[in-house]
C-alpha cells in the first residue's frame, strides 16, 4: 500500500507540474506574441511615417543635402548644363571658389544668368553692415562679379541687380536646383545646401523657386545699363560700374 500511495503522489505531482509547465509556456507565448505585435506595430508606424516623410520629400523634388555649401560639388552636379541661373548677394565667394570649374563651363559654351544685389540699392549699406565690411567695398565687389562673369562668359552672360532682400542663395540649370538659406544674423554659421530637381511638377520646389527668381529678375536693372539695349534707362538715371578700382577684379581672382 505504502509504495501504490507514493507512486500516486509522484503521479500527481508530476501532472501538476506538467499542468503548471503548460501554463507557464502558454502565458510565455502570450508575452512573446504581445511583444511581437507590438514589435510589429511600432514598425508599422515607422514604416507609414518614412513613407509619408518620403512622399513628402519626393513631392517637394528634394533629392540631396549638404551639411555645408563648402561641400557641395558643382562641378558634378552641373555637368552639362547648357544655361545657368545664379541668385546671390554679391557672389564674390562663390566666384572665388568655383573659378576652375566655371571656367571650364564657359570654354563648354554654357549660359549663364546672374542676379546680385545692384550696387546702387539701398540695401547695401544694411548688406554691407551684415557683412561687417564698407557698403563702397561691398559695391565694389558686386561689380567685380559682375566683370568676371561678363569676362569669362562674354554675350552668353546677362547681369542684373535687385534692389530687395534675399534670405536665399540658388543656383539652378534646366533640371536641377542647390538652394542655400541665408543665416538671419550677423554671425557666420555653417550654410547647408539642399539640392532639388525638377519632375515637371507645378507644386515642386524647384518650380517655385523659378516663378520666384524670375519675379525678381523682372524688378531688376541691369548692372551695367548699356550692356542690354532691351533694358530701358529712365531719364536722369546713370550707368554703375566707374567706381571700381581697376586692379579689383585681379585682387579678386588671386585672392
Amino acid at each position: 500500500m505504502s509504495a501504490v500511495y507514493f507512486a500516486g503522489i509522484l503521479l500527481a505531482a508530476g501532472l501538476c507540474c506538467m499542468l503548471l509547465l503548460a501554463v507557464q509556456r502558454r502565458n510565455e507565448g502570450r508575452l512573446v506574441s504581445e511583444l511581437m505585435d507590438s514589435r510589429l506595430e511600432g514598425f508599422r508606424r515607422e514604416v507609414l511615417e518614412f513613407r509619408g516623410v518620403e512622399k513628402q520629400v519626393r513631392e517637394l523634388g528634394l533629392s540631396s543635402a549638404e551639411r555645408s555649401i563648402c561641400d557641395f560639388d558643382y562641378s558634378d552636379a552641373f555637368r552639362g548644363a547648357r544655361e545657368l541661373t545664379i541668385l546671390m548677394h554679391d557672389g564674390a565667394s562663390w566666384l572665388r571658389e568655383n573659378k576652375d570649374w566655371i571656367n571650364s563651363e564657359s570654354r563648354a559654351g554654357m549660359r549663364i544668368k546672374a542676379i546680385f544685389v545692384h550696387p546702387e540699392s539701398n540695401f547695401v549699406p544694411i548688406l554691407a553692415y551684415r557683412q561687417r565690411v564698407p557698403a563702397a567695398l561691398l559695391a565694389e565687389k558686386i561689380l567685380a562679379s559682375a566683370r568676371l562673369l561678363q569676362q569669362e562668359f562674354g554675350d552668353r552672360c546677362e547681369v542684373w541687380g535687385h534692389v530687395l532682400p534675399t534670405s536665399y542663395s540658388v543656383v539652378m540649370s534646366e533640371s536641377k536646383g542647390v538652394f542655400m538659406p541665408y543665416p538671419a544674423s550677423r554671425e557666420r554659421g555653417r550654410v547647408p545646401a539642399f539640392v532639388f530637381t525638377d519632375d515637371n511638377s507645378s507644386d515642386g520646389f524647384l518650380m517655385q523657386l523659378r516663378r520666384d527668381v524670375e519675379a525678381l529678375r523682372v524688378d531688376c536693372r541691369p548692372i551695367f545699363e548699356d550692356a542690354y539695349p532691351s533694358a530701358s534707362r529712365s531719364e536722369g538715371e546713370t550707368a554703375v560700374g566707374e567706381v571700381v578700382p581697376a586692379d579689383f577684379e585681379w585682387r579678386l581672382r588671386s585672392s
